[in-house]
């Protein structure tokens, strides 16, 4: 069989609403290193990112980094589907209280990329693992169409509950992985850029058009934002959607989803600056406030910058220290750009 024929298999054995897991493969990683993977053009392997400075937020658990081998941090890895058990404790922000509750990931603004499957695996120097690459788990690496057809997709795209004697092994082959020495090209392979909100979607846009103008001419039309997918789980606490009717309303996700994933009652200093633009986009002036958040319960946070000259202004939100939002908002209409 041919990759193509193994991937339309298994798509057909999925249900319906997740189906097209098996057309892609997957890259999670927080919106800082997103920036960098479509400027560059490339997911490197972790040693060639953090050589060269392109990964600004290191998602990992140190505690996983520290018991795995040396030689899977020369690869590019992708994942098989979303929602992998790595993504459960990474994803979102968290206070530090309650990352070291749990394995102390940090991935604050989790962002998706697309990957064509077919061409992946066709890329010279592709190899795969049928269960996590990461921890103590031995590498064991395979290459080539026979060997693909094998795997154990069942486990792979395993969803819902499983009895206690198959959870180590669901969860390990949940987190089976493409590799690639040194990195993947995604040029002529990504088919999409997934965020998890409305807000960080505009985020990703603005850094993108504000940074890197021509990829954000060549990317803007395949980033989007569609909760109908289901990719995320929704953890730690994050801003879906901003608006403004004379003052600033942040609103944040629901707090039923920290609260179910954690008892910690942490506090979170926020900081939301709103820099005053020109008719030209020249900043005139900063409007600066600091609220403490409480971790477990916030839903909104209210914010009046008191303008009175401007019609536009840049807002940017940080969750102690961690950049959460960046945009240009209308503070004229309630309208967000």
């Amino acid at each position: 069989m041919t990759y193509r024929e193994i991937i339309e298999a298994q798509r057909k054995r999925l249900p319906k609403s997740r189906n097209w897991w098996s057309m892609y493969f997957y890259h999670f990683t927080d919106i800082r290193n997103a920036l960098n993977i479509i400027e560059k053009g490339w997911i490197y392997a972790r040693h060639k990112a953090s050589e060269e400075d392109l990964m600004v937020s290191d998602n990992a658990s140190p505690a996983v980094l520290s018991v795995s081998s040396s030689e899977i941090k020369e690869y590019a890895r992708l994942y098989f589907r979303p929602k992998t058990p790595t993504q459960y404790h990474n994803e979102g922000y968290k206070p530090e209280t309650v990352r070291k509750a749990d394995i102390n990931a940090n991935c604050p603004v989790p962002i998706f990329f697309f990957l064509d499957a077919e061409k992946v695996l066709l890329m010279d120097g592709v190899e795969f693992s049928e269960t996590t690459c990461a921890g103590t788990n031995d590498l064991n690496l395979l290459s080539g169409a026979e060997n693909f057809a094998k795997l154990p997709f069942d486990k792979i795209y395993h969803e819902g509950a499983f009895s206690p004697e198959n959870r180590d092994d669901i969860i390990r082959h949940r987190q089976a992985e493409v590799v690639r020495r040194d990195g993947i090209c995604i040029k002529d392979c990504l088919k999409g850029i997934v965020c998890r909100t409305p807000a960080e979607k505009q985020t990703l846009l603005y850094l993108l058009k504000t940074q890197y103008p021509d990829k954000y001419t060549a990317y803007k039309g395949i980033i989007r934002c569609d909760p109908s997918l289901d990719m995320f789980y929704n953890n730690g606490i994050f801003i879906r959607n901003l608006e403004y009717n004379g003052r600033l309303s942040i609103k944040l996700n629901d707090p039923e989803k920290r609260r179910k994933y954690s008892q910690n009652n942490a506090k979170v200093q926020c900081e939301v600056s709103v820099y005053f633009l020109s008719s030209v986009g020249n900043i005139t002036g900063r409007s600066v406030a600091n609220v403490v958040l409480d971790y477990l319960s916030e839903t909104e946070i209210i914010i009046d910058p008191q303008n009175t000259i401007s019609d536009f202004a840049i807002v940017e939100v940080s969750f102690d220290g961690n950049p959460m939002y960046k945009n240009i908002i209308n503070l004229s209409i309630d309208s967000i750009m």
